[in-house]
């Protein structure tokens, strides 16, 4: 019996010294955190674009779902649009995700009835002020020093827009949008809908 015993703590120790050994190899190589996508060269004339040391990175997560960002080179930072939220966020190596912009597509006083009552594409015009295509308010605005807005577009041949969805500048000053129903409640059997 006494043999058994001295059998057991010498495997109890045995084991123990491994544990030991064991617990500090796993807390020192936990698994890195996922990572969200990488970046695949097909063509050499993106090395012009994107530097060849660039990576795919998360700057915000907890979302339902963000769209529209852009490059604010004035601050350093990346504008998006978090359009159930109806806000514009910004993003900035010193102060993490903040809120940039409130009622950044809807600004009506009852509850928007759809999900998407927020901005969508975010642009800058030719003189550098934050453009926005707007889901709720139907139009595509100028965000002026002040904070108003300016309404560059809300209606084509009399009819009000559907929810402007994304936009671009062009060098001349053109400013190029999509007009799809998807912000509309309803989305394409939307009763409001006044455009195909």
């Amino acid at each position: 019996m006494r043999r058994i015993q001295r059998l057991l703590l010498r495997v109890a120790i045995v084991v123990v010294g491994l544990i030991s050994r064991i617990i500090p190899i796993f807390a020192q190589t936990a698994p890195d955190p996922p990572v969200p996508g990488r970046i695949l060269r097909f063509d050499s004339r993106l090395d012009w674009l994107l530097p060849k040391e660039a990576v795919v990175e998360t700057v915000v997560a907890g979302r339902t779902w963000v769209e529209g960002p852009v490059w604010d080179r004035k601050t350093g930072s990346l504008l998006f649009s978090d359009v159930p939220a109806n806000v514009v966020l910004r993003w900035s190596e010193a102060e993490g995700v903040t809120v940039a912009l409130e009622r950044s597509g809807y600004t009506g006083a009852a509850p928007f009835p759809g999900r998407e009552p927020g901005s969508n594409g975010l642009g800058f015009t030719p003189d550098g002020r934050l453009s926005l295509s707007e889901h709720g308010d139907r139009r595509v605005t100028r965000l002026e020093p002040d904070g108003r807005k300016t309404v560059l577009a809300d209606r084509y041949l009399g009819k009000r827009l559907n929810s402007p969805n994304d936009h671009v500048w062009t060098e001349a000053g053109d400013l190029l949008f999509t007009d799809p129903p998807f912000g509309l409640p309803g989305t394409y059997e939307d009763p409001g809908k006044e455009l195909p």
